[in-house]
């Protein structure tokens, strides 16, 4: 899988290389970290056009960069594959600390909960 940082903007000329080059996804992560998180560098729509960029060229999909329970439900409606989490799992929401068994159930359940939201309803 592919890391592109968001930070400076998003080159998705970058995603069908990717394909081409037999990538399986491509993952987009942010650099700094003091910057704020992935939903606060990158606007809905500009992560919407990421994800549909990387699904015409059959690439899983991947969201990370400081990530929180709260941004889940968020991001879960552009249906990534995959959604990194590191300080949102630790001790104290700190990166740099041991993962914490209650932070990771939280995770757990948030996704849960929001995929639960997005999913069709039966017919």
């Amino acid at each position: 899988v592919a890391v592109l940082l968001a930070d400076t903007g998003i080159d998705r000329t970058l995603i069908p290389l990717l394909a081409r080059a037999r990538f399986i996804g491509v993952m987009l992560d942010t650099f700094d970290k003091a910057a704020g998180s992935l939903p606060d560098v990158v606007s809905g729509a500009e992560l919407e056009a990421f994800v549909r960029s990387a699904r015409a060229d059959r690439l899983a999909v991947g969201l990370a960069g400081s990530l929180r329970t709260g941004h889940i439900a968020a991001l879960m409606a552009h249906d990534p594959d995959i959604l990194g989490f590191r300080g949102a799992l630790c001790e104290r929401g700190a990166r740099t600390r041991t993962v914490s068994p209650q932070a990771v159930m939280a995770v757990r359940q948030a996704i849960d909960l929001a995929a639960a939201e997005h999913r069709p309803a039966a017919q």
